[in-house]
């Protein structure tokens, strides 16, 4: 399974609309998307989507853990854990959290060293791991097994002094993802009051960036708001720009080859 990992302001949302909008052809091996929601603060999806908590991501890990102490083979995990990923009503399969801090914090912390790990195994699934705002001083475990990371970054549009305070912290996280070792990529939610190439610039990210336009309407449906067909949503402005970006994305994890040794994550990452 190939795992990207998607933190930051808005990470749900960014993270739901680029699954959404995943590619259904493939000129390479074809995988399926999957959101793995890894938030420590608690979740959100199961209540976004309207579908009942359980089975949620500690199912996912108790289940694992089994198979990883019956050194059951990777068919058997597939087995095990595919009836486990929901789906909604509009297609997007995904693993909750649980809605409580506490109870997600320790689940989160065992899917870093036991689910994502034996999962990697997965050639079929692109994992999209939305793990919430980033710390710079205790980055999510998620990061040893990702392939690609990317920031999510919401402009304050207020004023130009309030958006610099805003990239000045942006730039330590950044700072911080990269001596992981890890690729980042930036996703910047707003045009204003900087560009992306200021932005860019500042904050050098290592590989793509995209701008993701304000869209409430958007925002709003995928956070539960009914009454908006699928056709009108998929032309909405947030929608059609996280298409490109998980397009993107599958032609940049295909590119690469995500089965070499990955560096060492910091010890004060998780």
């Amino acid at each position: 399974m190939t795992t990207i990992v998607v933190g930051g302001d808005c990470a749900t949302t960014s993270t739901l609309a680029i699954a959404a909008g995943w590619p259904t052809s493939f000129d390479e091996v074809p995988r399926t998307s999957v959101v793995v929601e890894a938030d420590p603060s608690g979740g959100s999806l199961a209540a976004w989507l309207d579908t009942p908590l359980s089975p949620s991501l500690s199912a996912v890990v108790t289940a694992l853990r089994q198979t990883e102490s019956s050194g059951a083979a990777a068919s058997t995990t597939k087995s095990a854990i595919d009836p486990m990923v929901r789906r909604s009503s509009s297609g997007v399969r995904f693993i909750p959290a649980p809605f409580r801090a506490r109870e997600a914090r320790g689940v989160v912390a065992e899917a870093e060293s036991v689910a994502f790990p034996l999962l990697e195994d997965r050639d079929d699934l692109v994992a999209l791991v939305e793990v919430g705002r980033f710390d710079p001083l205790k980055l999510p475990g998620a990061l040893r097994s990702t392939a690609f990371c990317l920031v999510t970054h919401r402009q304050d549009s207020s004023s130009a002094s309030a958006a610099t305070v805003r990239l000045e912290r942006l730039a330590e996280t950044v700072a911080a993802l990269r001596d992981t070792g890890q690729r980042v990529g930036l996703a910047v939610i707003g045009d204003t009051p900087f560009g992306l190439d200021e932005i860019v610039e500042f904050v050098a990210p290592d590989d793509a960036s995209w701008v993701i336009p304000v869209d409430p309407l958007a925002a709003a449906v995928l956070a539960g708001r009914s009454g908006v067909s699928a056709r009108r949503l998929a032309r909405l402005p947030l929608m059609r720009a996280t298409s490109e970006i998980a397009a993107d994305l599958n032609t940049l994890i295909a590119s690469r080859d995500t089965r070499q040794p990955r560096p060492s994550v910091r010890e004060d990452v998780g």
